[in-house]
Protein backbone atom coordinates (compact mmCIF):
# COMPACT_ATOMS: atom_id res chain seq x y z
CA UNK A 1 0.00 0.00 0.00
CA UNK A 2 3.03 2.47 0.57
CA UNK A 3 3.73 2.17 -3.10
CA UNK A 4 0.52 2.85 -4.17
CA UNK A 5 0.52 5.87 -2.24
CA UNK A 6 3.53 7.23 -3.50
CA UNK A 7 2.17 6.49 -6.84
CA UNK A 8 -0.72 8.59 -6.16
CA UNK A 9 1.50 11.05 -4.39
CA UNK A 10 3.28 11.21 -7.68
CA UNK A 11 0.51 11.74 -10.16
CA UNK A 12 -1.18 14.38 -7.69
CA UNK A 13 2.20 16.53 -7.79
CA UNK A 14 2.11 16.31 -11.89
CA UNK A 15 -1.29 17.46 -11.23
CA UNK A 16 -1.99 21.05 -11.74
CA UNK A 17 -4.31 23.27 -10.23
CA UNK A 18 -4.93 25.51 -12.46
CA UNK A 19 -3.57 27.06 -16.00
CA UNK A 20 -0.39 28.54 -15.63
CA UNK A 21 -0.20 32.01 -15.84
CA UNK A 22 2.27 33.92 -17.93
CA UNK A 23 5.49 35.59 -16.13
CA UNK A 24 4.74 39.11 -15.76
CA UNK A 25 8.16 40.48 -16.84
CA UNK A 26 8.07 38.21 -19.57
CA UNK A 27 4.34 39.62 -20.92
CA UNK A 28 5.86 43.03 -20.67
CA UNK A 29 9.39 42.08 -22.59
CA UNK A 30 6.94 41.19 -25.41
CA UNK A 31 4.86 44.02 -25.52
CA UNK A 32 7.63 46.41 -24.92
CA UNK A 33 9.63 44.73 -27.98
CA UNK A 34 6.45 44.81 -30.07
CA UNK A 35 5.99 48.77 -29.74
CA UNK A 36 9.73 49.33 -30.15
CA UNK A 37 8.98 47.30 -33.60
CA UNK A 38 6.14 48.53 -34.53
CA UNK A 39 8.28 52.68 -34.09
CA UNK A 40 10.85 51.60 -35.64
CA UNK A 41 8.97 50.30 -38.88
CA UNK A 42 7.13 53.82 -38.91
CA UNK A 43 10.27 56.30 -38.79
CA UNK A 44 12.19 53.96 -40.86
CA UNK A 45 8.96 54.51 -43.25
CA UNK A 46 8.89 58.15 -42.86
CA UNK A 47 12.26 58.62 -43.26
CA UNK A 48 12.91 56.83 -46.39
CA UNK A 49 14.78 53.74 -44.64
CA UNK A 50 14.08 50.38 -46.96
CA UNK A 51 17.28 49.21 -45.88
CA UNK A 52 15.78 48.60 -42.07
CA UNK A 53 12.39 46.64 -43.07
CA UNK A 54 14.09 43.47 -43.75
CA UNK A 55 15.33 44.01 -40.09
CA UNK A 56 12.17 44.72 -38.82
CA UNK A 57 10.76 42.13 -40.67
CA UNK A 58 12.80 39.00 -39.25
CA UNK A 59 12.54 40.21 -35.68
CA UNK A 60 8.55 40.38 -36.15
CA UNK A 61 8.68 36.51 -37.47
CA UNK A 62 10.50 35.71 -34.44
CA UNK A 63 8.21 37.46 -32.06
CA UNK A 64 5.68 35.52 -34.19
CA UNK A 65 7.11 32.04 -34.08
CA UNK A 66 7.77 32.76 -30.17
CA UNK A 67 3.98 33.60 -29.38
CA UNK A 68 3.29 30.28 -31.69
CA UNK A 69 5.14 27.89 -29.74
CA UNK A 70 4.09 29.35 -26.66
CA UNK A 71 0.41 28.86 -27.86
CA UNK A 72 1.19 25.13 -28.37
CA UNK A 73 3.27 24.92 -25.50
CA UNK A 74 -0.17 25.89 -23.02
CA UNK A 75 -2.59 23.76 -24.87
CA UNK A 76 -0.02 20.62 -24.32
CA UNK A 77 -0.18 21.71 -20.61
CA UNK A 78 -3.98 22.04 -20.51
CA UNK A 79 -4.54 18.93 -22.64
CA UNK A 80 -1.63 17.31 -19.86
CA UNK A 81 -3.81 18.88 -16.88
CA UNK A 82 -7.01 17.11 -18.06
CA UNK A 83 -5.87 13.59 -18.28
CA UNK A 84 -4.47 14.09 -14.86
CA UNK A 85 -7.78 14.89 -13.57
CA UNK A 86 -9.12 11.62 -15.81
CA UNK A 87 -6.18 9.64 -14.00
CA UNK A 88 -7.50 10.19 -10.90
CA UNK A 89 -10.74 8.92 -11.56
CA UNK A 90 -10.76 6.45 -13.90
CA UNK A 91 -9.51 2.39 -13.02
CA UNK A 92 -8.32 1.33 -16.65
CA UNK A 93 -6.40 1.85 -18.29
CA UNK A 94 -6.49 5.30 -20.46
CA UNK A 95 -4.41 6.68 -23.46
CA UNK A 96 -2.40 9.59 -23.55
CA UNK A 97 -3.31 12.41 -24.98
CA UNK A 98 -2.21 13.83 -28.74
CA UNK A 99 -0.06 16.86 -27.92
CA UNK A 100 2.46 18.85 -30.34
CA UNK A 101 5.08 19.60 -27.29
CA UNK A 102 7.60 16.46 -27.27
CA UNK A 103 8.43 17.06 -23.71
CA UNK A 104 4.73 17.08 -22.79
CA UNK A 105 3.93 13.90 -25.01
CA UNK A 106 7.04 12.00 -23.08
CA UNK A 107 5.39 13.40 -19.74
CA UNK A 108 1.54 12.02 -20.40
CA UNK A 109 3.11 8.56 -21.68
CA UNK A 110 4.68 8.45 -18.41
CA UNK A 111 1.64 9.16 -16.38
CA UNK A 112 -0.37 6.80 -18.35
CA UNK A 113 2.34 3.88 -17.47
CA UNK A 114 2.14 4.86 -13.91
CA UNK A 115 -1.78 5.02 -13.55
CA UNK A 116 -1.85 1.69 -15.39
CA UNK A 117 0.66 0.37 -12.70
CA UNK A 118 -1.32 1.80 -9.83
CA UNK A 119 -4.31 0.97 -11.34
CA UNK A 120 -3.13 -3.12 -11.49
CA UNK A 121 -1.71 -3.01 -8.06
CA UNK A 122 -5.04 -1.69 -6.88
CA UNK A 123 -7.18 -3.97 -8.24
CA UNK A 124 -4.74 -7.08 -7.06
CA UNK A 125 -5.16 -5.60 -3.21
CA UNK A 126 -8.53 -5.05 -3.42
CA UNK A 127 -9.02 -9.26 -4.86
CA UNK A 128 -6.41 -9.99 -2.37
CA UNK A 129 -8.45 -7.96 0.84
CA UNK A 130 -12.11 -9.82 -0.37
CA UNK A 131 -10.45 -13.21 -0.85
CA UNK A 132 -9.05 -12.60 2.71
CA UNK A 133 -12.52 -11.56 3.83
CA UNK A 134 -14.66 -14.44 2.48
CA UNK A 135 -11.85 -16.73 4.15
CA UNK A 136 -12.77 -15.00 7.37
CA UNK A 137 -16.62 -15.09 6.94
CA UNK A 138 -16.56 -19.02 6.00
CA UNK A 139 -13.87 -20.49 8.58
CA UNK A 140 -16.00 -22.30 11.69
CA UNK A 141 -14.31 -20.29 14.29
CA UNK A 142 -15.35 -16.58 16.18
CA UNK A 143 -12.55 -14.56 15.37
CA UNK A 144 -11.36 -10.84 16.51
CA UNK A 145 -8.75 -8.41 15.71
CA UNK A 146 -7.99 -5.78 18.09
CA UNK A 147 -5.39 -2.90 18.54
CA UNK A 148 -3.50 -2.10 21.82
CA UNK A 149 -6.29 0.28 23.03
CA UNK A 150 -8.79 -2.74 22.52
CA UNK A 151 -10.77 -1.17 19.52
CA UNK A 152 -12.19 -4.24 17.67
CA UNK A 153 -10.57 -3.41 14.12
CA UNK A 154 -11.87 -6.81 12.59
CA UNK A 155 -14.61 -9.67 13.06
CA UNK A 156 -16.27 -12.39 11.63
CA UNK A 157 -19.55 -13.63 11.08
CA UNK A 158 -19.74 -16.67 14.13
CA UNK A 159 -18.05 -13.77 16.25
CA UNK A 160 -20.72 -11.62 15.85
CA UNK A 161 -23.90 -13.86 16.30
CA UNK A 162 -21.36 -15.09 19.92
CA UNK A 163 -21.39 -11.61 21.10
CA UNK A 164 -24.28 -10.26 19.70
CA UNK A 165 -22.40 -7.64 17.52
CA UNK A 166 -24.39 -5.94 14.76
CA UNK A 167 -23.11 -6.17 11.26
CA UNK A 168 -20.30 -3.13 11.14
CA UNK A 169 -21.81 -1.50 14.05
CA UNK A 170 -18.25 -2.68 15.97
CA UNK A 171 -15.70 -1.15 14.09
CA UNK A 172 -13.39 1.18 16.21
CA UNK A 173 -15.72 0.53 19.28
CA UNK A 174 -13.83 -0.59 22.60
CA UNK A 175 -13.29 -4.57 23.14
CA UNK A 176 -15.36 -3.75 26.93
CA UNK A 177 -17.98 -2.05 25.40
CA UNK A 178 -19.23 -4.64 23.29
CA UNK A 179 -18.17 -7.95 24.35
CA UNK A 180 -19.63 -8.58 27.99
CA UNK A 181 -17.06 -11.53 28.80
CA UNK A 182 -14.37 -10.44 31.29
CA UNK A 183 -12.35 -13.31 31.01
CA UNK A 184 -11.74 -12.51 27.29
CA UNK A 185 -10.92 -9.32 28.41
CA UNK A 186 -8.10 -10.39 30.71
CA UNK A 187 -7.10 -12.59 27.80
CA UNK A 188 -6.26 -10.01 25.65
CA UNK A 189 -4.56 -8.10 28.27
CA UNK A 190 -2.28 -10.69 29.04
CA UNK A 191 -1.55 -11.51 25.64
CA UNK A 192 -0.50 -8.08 25.18
CA UNK A 193 1.62 -7.95 28.22
CA UNK A 194 3.11 -11.03 28.38
CA UNK A 195 3.54 -11.69 23.99
CA UNK A 196 2.32 -15.21 24.96
CA UNK A 197 -0.96 -16.88 26.53
CA UNK A 198 -1.68 -20.65 26.59
CA UNK A 199 -5.21 -21.46 25.16
CA UNK A 200 -8.06 -21.87 28.06
CA UNK A 201 -11.39 -23.19 27.43
CA UNK A 202 -14.44 -20.60 28.69
CA UNK A 203 -17.83 -21.03 29.25
CA UNK A 204 -19.63 -17.87 27.61
CA UNK A 205 -23.01 -16.61 27.49
CA UNK A 206 -25.44 -18.72 29.48
CA UNK A 207 -22.31 -21.33 30.18
CA UNK A 208 -24.31 -23.94 28.35
CA UNK A 209 -21.50 -23.89 25.27
CA UNK A 210 -17.92 -24.18 26.05
CA UNK A 211 -15.04 -22.83 23.43
CA UNK A 212 -11.65 -23.07 23.25
CA UNK A 213 -10.01 -19.46 23.33
CA UNK A 214 -6.30 -19.03 21.50
CA UNK A 215 -5.34 -15.59 21.46
CA UNK A 216 -1.77 -14.67 19.19
CA UNK A 217 -0.11 -11.32 19.32
CA UNK A 218 0.31 -9.64 16.14
CA UNK A 219 3.53 -7.47 15.35
CA UNK A 220 4.17 -5.07 12.86
CA UNK A 221 8.05 -5.10 13.91
CA UNK A 222 9.85 -5.97 17.09
CA UNK A 223 8.84 -4.65 20.65
CA UNK A 224 5.37 -5.21 22.08
CA UNK A 225 2.58 -6.26 19.75
CA UNK A 226 0.60 -4.06 17.92
CA UNK A 227 -2.76 -6.09 18.49
CA UNK A 228 -4.17 -9.25 19.25
CA UNK A 229 -6.09 -11.91 17.45
CA UNK A 230 -8.34 -14.06 19.21
CA UNK A 231 -9.91 -17.31 18.34
CA UNK A 232 -13.02 -19.20 19.85
CA UNK A 233 -13.63 -22.72 18.51
CA UNK A 234 -16.52 -24.06 19.50
CA UNK A 235 -15.76 -27.42 21.73
CA UNK A 236 -19.10 -27.81 23.28
CA UNK A 237 -19.72 -31.08 20.96
CA UNK A 238 -16.50 -32.47 22.00
CA UNK A 239 -17.00 -31.80 25.55
CA UNK A 240 -20.32 -33.65 25.53
CA UNK A 241 -18.68 -36.62 23.28
CA UNK A 242 -16.01 -37.05 26.14
CA UNK A 243 -18.92 -37.23 29.16
CA UNK A 244 -20.62 -39.73 27.00
CA UNK A 245 -17.66 -41.84 26.52
CA UNK A 246 -16.50 -41.60 29.93
CA UNK A 247 -20.27 -42.28 31.31
CA UNK A 248 -20.18 -45.29 28.83
CA UNK A 249 -17.16 -46.55 29.96
CA UNK A 250 -18.39 -46.62 33.59
CA UNK A 251 -22.11 -47.84 32.99
CA UNK A 252 -20.66 -50.96 30.34
CA UNK A 253 -18.13 -51.64 33.20
CA UNK A 254 -20.94 -51.67 36.31
CA UNK A 255 -23.07 -53.83 33.92
CA UNK A 256 -20.64 -56.11 33.41
CA UNK A 257 -19.11 -56.57 36.98
CA UNK A 258 -22.68 -57.86 38.21
CA UNK A 259 -23.18 -60.78 35.89
CA UNK A 260 -19.61 -62.07 36.16
CA UNK A 261 -19.68 -61.36 39.82
CA UNK A 262 -22.21 -63.68 40.01
CA UNK A 263 -20.94 -66.86 37.76
CA UNK A 264 -17.61 -66.13 39.42
CA UNK A 265 -19.30 -66.06 42.61
CA UNK A 266 -21.65 -69.38 42.37
CA UNK A 267 -18.76 -71.21 40.26
CA UNK A 268 -16.28 -70.73 42.97
CA UNK A 269 -19.18 -72.33 45.27
CA UNK A 270 -19.85 -75.24 43.57
CA UNK A 271 -16.33 -76.38 43.68
CA UNK A 272 -15.49 -75.58 47.26
CA UNK A 273 -18.94 -77.54 48.83
CA UNK A 274 -18.09 -81.33 49.15
CA UNK A 275 -21.92 -81.69 49.56
CA UNK A 276 -24.89 -80.48 47.39
CA UNK A 277 -28.08 -81.68 46.79
CA UNK A 278 -29.27 -82.04 43.01
CA UNK A 279 -31.84 -79.34 43.75
CA UNK A 280 -28.59 -76.68 45.15
CA UNK A 281 -26.91 -77.76 42.27
CA UNK A 282 -30.04 -77.04 39.61
CA UNK A 283 -30.10 -73.44 41.35
CA UNK A 284 -26.69 -72.42 41.32
CA UNK A 285 -26.37 -73.71 37.92
CA UNK A 286 -29.08 -71.94 36.74
CA UNK A 287 -28.26 -68.66 38.13
CA UNK A 288 -24.72 -69.03 36.58
CA UNK A 289 -26.74 -69.81 33.05
CA UNK A 290 -28.95 -66.99 33.83
CA UNK A 291 -25.96 -64.29 34.36
CA UNK A 292 -24.54 -65.65 31.32
CA UNK A 293 -27.64 -64.94 29.33
CA UNK A 294 -27.40 -61.60 30.63
CA UNK A 295 -23.96 -61.02 29.70
CA UNK A 296 -23.98 -62.64 26.54
CA UNK A 297 -26.95 -60.22 25.66
CA UNK A 298 -25.13 -57.12 26.81
CA UNK A 299 -22.50 -57.96 24.53
CA UNK A 300 -24.90 -58.04 21.75
CA UNK A 301 -26.19 -55.11 22.49
CA UNK A 302 -23.42 -53.39 22.70
CA UNK A 303 -22.18 -54.69 19.11
CA UNK A 304 -25.18 -54.18 17.76
CA UNK A 305 -24.95 -50.32 18.82
CA UNK A 306 -21.60 -50.31 17.95
CA UNK A 307 -22.74 -51.45 14.34
CA UNK A 308 -25.39 -48.87 14.55
CA UNK A 309 -23.56 -46.13 15.37
CA UNK A 310 -20.94 -46.54 12.47
CA UNK A 311 -21.11 -44.47 9.22
CA UNK A 312 -21.41 -47.37 6.55
CA UNK A 313 -23.86 -49.06 8.54
CA UNK A 314 -26.48 -47.58 6.30
CA UNK A 315 -24.41 -48.24 3.22
CA UNK A 316 -23.43 -52.12 4.05
CA UNK A 317 -26.96 -52.86 5.41
CA UNK A 318 -30.15 -54.40 2.67
CA UNK A 319 -33.22 -52.32 2.23
CA UNK A 320 -36.32 -53.99 1.01
CA UNK A 321 -39.94 -53.01 0.13
CA UNK A 322 -41.81 -55.21 2.54
CA UNK A 323 -45.61 -55.41 4.26
CA UNK A 324 -45.22 -54.19 8.04
CA UNK A 325 -47.59 -55.72 9.28
CA UNK A 326 -45.88 -59.31 8.95
CA UNK A 327 -43.35 -58.29 10.62
CA UNK A 328 -45.25 -57.18 13.39
CA UNK A 329 -46.78 -60.15 13.51
CA UNK A 330 -44.23 -62.41 13.65
CA UNK A 331 -42.29 -60.49 16.81
CA UNK A 332 -45.69 -60.89 18.63
CA UNK A 333 -45.58 -64.07 18.59
CA UNK A 334 -42.30 -64.74 19.44
CA UNK A 335 -43.17 -62.86 23.12
CA UNK A 336 -47.10 -64.78 23.11
CA UNK A 337 -45.45 -66.97 25.81
CA UNK A 338 -44.58 -63.92 27.92
CA UNK A 339 -47.40 -62.34 27.40
CA UNK A 340 -49.89 -64.99 27.90
CA UNK A 341 -48.04 -65.92 31.16
CA UNK A 342 -48.91 -62.92 32.04
CA UNK A 343 -52.43 -62.49 30.63
CA UNK A 344 -51.54 -59.43 28.64
CA UNK A 345 -53.01 -58.80 25.10
CA UNK A 346 -51.71 -57.57 22.64
CA UNK A 347 -54.00 -55.45 19.59
CA UNK A 348 -52.51 -54.97 16.46
CA UNK A 349 -54.17 -52.15 14.31
CA UNK A 350 -52.16 -52.09 10.68
CA UNK A 351 -53.20 -51.69 7.39
CA UNK A 352 -52.06 -55.24 5.35
CA UNK A 353 -51.73 -53.42 2.39
CA UNK A 354 -48.97 -50.84 3.82
CA UNK A 355 -45.37 -51.07 2.89
CA UNK A 356 -42.58 -49.66 3.93
CA UNK A 357 -38.56 -49.94 2.31
CA UNK A 358 -36.75 -51.46 5.13
CA UNK A 359 -34.07 -54.15 6.88
CA UNK A 360 -36.60 -56.75 8.19
CA UNK A 361 -33.94 -57.75 10.99
CA UNK A 362 -33.68 -54.41 12.15
CA UNK A 363 -36.88 -53.42 12.04
CA UNK A 364 -38.25 -56.46 14.01
CA UNK A 365 -35.57 -55.70 16.68
CA UNK A 366 -36.71 -52.57 17.13
CA UNK A 367 -40.62 -53.42 17.42
CA UNK A 368 -38.93 -56.21 19.40
CA UNK A 369 -37.66 -53.89 22.21
CA UNK A 370 -40.60 -51.45 22.02
CA UNK A 371 -42.96 -54.35 22.58
CA UNK A 372 -40.84 -55.87 25.43
CA UNK A 373 -40.78 -52.65 27.35
CA UNK A 374 -44.37 -51.95 27.06
CA UNK A 375 -45.17 -55.35 28.26
CA UNK A 376 -42.62 -55.05 31.23
CA UNK A 377 -44.40 -52.28 32.79
CA UNK A 378 -47.67 -53.20 31.84
CA UNK A 379 -49.91 -54.81 34.89
CA UNK A 380 -51.22 -57.99 34.26
CA UNK A 381 -54.15 -58.45 32.61
CA UNK A 382 -53.81 -55.21 30.79
CA UNK A 383 -53.60 -54.22 26.96
CA UNK A 384 -50.63 -53.46 25.16
CA UNK A 385 -51.70 -51.96 21.20
CA UNK A 386 -49.36 -51.43 18.07
CA UNK A 387 -50.45 -48.76 15.92
CA UNK A 388 -49.15 -48.23 12.49
CA UNK A 389 -50.56 -45.17 10.12
CA UNK A 390 -49.63 -42.58 7.87
CA UNK A 391 -48.44 -39.01 9.39
CA UNK A 392 -47.73 -36.66 6.41
CA UNK A 393 -45.01 -37.79 3.93
CA UNK A 394 -43.92 -40.18 6.77
CA UNK A 395 -45.28 -43.73 8.78
CA UNK A 396 -45.55 -43.88 12.49
CA UNK A 397 -45.32 -46.96 14.26
CA UNK A 398 -46.25 -46.25 17.62
CA UNK A 399 -46.03 -48.51 20.95
CA UNK A 400 -49.27 -47.89 23.63
CA UNK A 401 -49.25 -49.67 26.86
CA UNK A 402 -51.20 -48.83 30.64
CA UNK A 403 -48.08 -48.95 32.58
CA UNK A 404 -47.49 -46.09 35.20
CA UNK A 405 -46.49 -43.43 32.99
CA UNK A 406 -43.11 -41.64 32.81
CA UNK A 407 -42.47 -38.06 34.50
CA UNK A 408 -41.53 -35.38 31.34
CA UNK A 409 -38.13 -34.58 33.16
CA UNK A 410 -36.60 -38.20 32.18
CA UNK A 411 -38.38 -38.04 28.70
CA UNK A 412 -35.01 -36.30 26.80
CA UNK A 413 -32.64 -39.17 28.32
CA UNK A 414 -34.83 -42.10 27.39
CA UNK A 415 -32.98 -43.43 24.59
CA UNK A 416 -29.64 -42.86 26.51
CA UNK A 417 -27.45 -45.64 26.80
CA UNK A 418 -28.11 -47.30 29.69
CA UNK A 419 -30.43 -44.84 31.04
CA UNK A 420 -33.27 -46.20 33.17
CA UNK A 421 -35.84 -44.42 35.52
CA UNK A 422 -35.95 -47.25 38.10
CA UNK A 423 -32.41 -48.72 37.54
CA UNK A 424 -32.99 -51.55 39.91
CA UNK A 425 -36.45 -52.47 38.81
CA UNK A 426 -34.94 -52.59 35.07
CA UNK A 427 -32.06 -55.05 35.76
CA UNK A 428 -33.94 -57.41 37.88
CA UNK A 429 -36.45 -57.90 35.21
CA UNK A 430 -33.45 -58.45 32.82
CA UNK A 431 -32.71 -55.35 30.39
CA UNK A 432 -29.46 -54.31 29.72
CA UNK A 433 -30.29 -50.54 29.44
CA UNK A 434 -29.59 -50.38 25.75
CA UNK A 435 -32.69 -51.00 23.88
CA UNK A 436 -34.31 -47.97 23.15
CA UNK A 437 -30.46 -46.68 22.06
CA UNK A 438 -30.83 -49.39 19.56
CA UNK A 439 -34.30 -48.24 18.34
CA UNK A 440 -33.40 -45.04 17.98
CA UNK A 441 -30.19 -45.69 16.19
CA UNK A 442 -32.65 -48.15 13.74
CA UNK A 443 -34.64 -45.55 13.53
CA UNK A 444 -31.63 -42.78 12.41
CA UNK A 445 -30.47 -45.73 10.15
CA UNK A 446 -33.96 -45.55 8.11
CA UNK A 447 -34.04 -41.97 8.04
CA UNK A 448 -36.30 -41.35 10.70
CA UNK A 449 -36.34 -40.89 14.57
CA UNK A 450 -37.76 -42.39 17.76
CA UNK A 451 -40.18 -41.05 20.46
CA UNK A 452 -41.66 -40.94 23.28
CA UNK A 453 -45.22 -39.60 24.84
CA UNK A 454 -45.97 -39.87 28.18
CA UNK A 455 -48.32 -39.08 31.35
CA UNK A 456 -47.78 -40.09 34.54
CA UNK A 457 -50.40 -42.71 35.52
CA UNK A 458 -52.11 -42.87 31.89
CA UNK A 459 -49.14 -45.37 30.09
CA UNK A 460 -46.51 -44.52 27.77
CA UNK A 461 -46.67 -44.22 23.94
CA UNK A 462 -43.04 -45.05 22.24
CA UNK A 463 -43.15 -44.43 18.10
CA UNK A 464 -40.63 -45.28 15.27
CA UNK A 465 -41.13 -42.01 12.71
CA UNK A 466 -40.03 -43.43 9.72
CA UNK A 467 -39.77 -42.05 6.00
CA UNK A 468 -42.67 -43.08 3.38
CA UNK A 469 -40.05 -43.30 0.62
CA UNK A 470 -36.38 -44.77 0.62
CA UNK A 471 -34.18 -45.03 3.55
CA UNK A 472 -31.98 -41.74 3.23
CA UNK A 473 -32.84 -41.73 -0.29
CA UNK A 474 -31.62 -45.74 -0.89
Amino acid sequence: MADADSETNTIESLTPTATAPRAPSTELQHTVMAVLLALFVVVAIVLGWPAVLPVAAAVGCTLLLQNKGRHRAMVSLHALEQFVHLAESETTPLTPPSVDCPDTARLARAIARLHAHHTTRTTRIEAEYEDMRRTLETIGHGLLVVDVQHRILRANRIAEQLFGLSPDGWRGRMLEECVREPAIHELVSRCLLSNEVAPEELRLGDASRVYLAAVEPLHSGQGRPDGVLLVLDDITRLRRLEAMRTDFAANISHELRTPITNIRGYAETLLQMDELDDAQVRQFTGIIAGNATRLATLIEDILTLSFLESPQSARTLEFVSAPIAPIIEEVVEILKPTTDAREIKVLIECDPSLSLRVNRTLLGQAITNLLTNAIKFSPDGSKVRIRVGADGDSVRLSVLDEGPGIAPEHHHRLFERFFRVDAARSRDRGGTGLGLAIVKHIARVHGGDAGVESTIGKGSTFFLQLPAGNPRGL
